[in-house]
């Protein structure tokens, strides 16, 4: 059987096989990769002079938060800040100042930890706060009240740290924790927990042995 012979092309004084042309010309490929946005952590530092979580100015990058953001709040004296701004997401939240939430629906996408001591409350029928990662509230107040609601649906375990309270005050006021499994009580004395449900509000510990 006769070989086949290669067939050559003539590139300036330098002959190139067919083969090897072709092979040079092959494109690269490209690979599409996932989009990726980095997180930013953002501080509250107070530059709006006033207490609105809604004011840009009060924010280390004179921005809003959003749900890219990893966000503290952390100052200096006792502060209650003030949400309300709509719907708005954060991705975490480190809060060591009280929190009033009396219009719209504050949500943490993953982390939120807030210092024992402190309080939330949630005022109003469209005041929500919710939580859907990993979340530490130990020793913190929360009160719903005038249908406010807080809703925490990652939280299996509680431990108490100092006199804490729990309070759904109004028709439409809730607090729902439906996967808490397990409240310690501490083991210090005189520890008080307080949980109120009063006049038509609703706490929902219903996993609860």
């Amino acid at each position: 059987m006769a070989k086949q012979k290669k067939r050559w092309f003539r590139h300036g004084k330098t002959r190139i096989s067919r083969d090897r042309r072709e092979k040079n010309l092959r494109h690269p490929s490209l690979e599409i990769l996932e989009d990726r946005k980095m997180l930013a952590t953002i501080t509250w530092d107070g530059g709006g002079e006033d207490h609105s979580w809604s004011n840009p100015l009060n924010w280390s990058n004179d921005q809003l938060p959003s749900i890219a953001d990893d966000v503290t709040i952390d100052v200096e004296g006792s502060v209650t800040i003030e949400y309300n701004a709509g719907s708005a997401s954060v991705q975490s939240l480190v809060l060591a100042e009280n929190l009033l939430i009396s219009e719209g629906t504050l949500l943490v996408a993953s982390n939120l930890s807030v210092d024992a001591n402190q309080w939330i409350q949630t005022q109003g029928t469209t005041a929500w706060f919710v939580a859907e990662g990993l979340t530490s509230i130990d020793g913190v107040d929360l009160y719903a009240k005038e249908g406010g609601r807080f809703y925490f649906s990652a939280i299996q375990s509680i431990t108490n740290v100092g006199d804490t309270t729990w309070e759904a005050d109004g028709f439409g006021s809730q607090i729902l924790l439906p996967n808490l499994t397990s409240y310690n009580t501490g083991n210090a004395i005189g520890q008080d927990v307080y949980v109120r449900a009063l006049n038509g509000g609703l706490i929902d510990l219903s996993s609860l042995p």
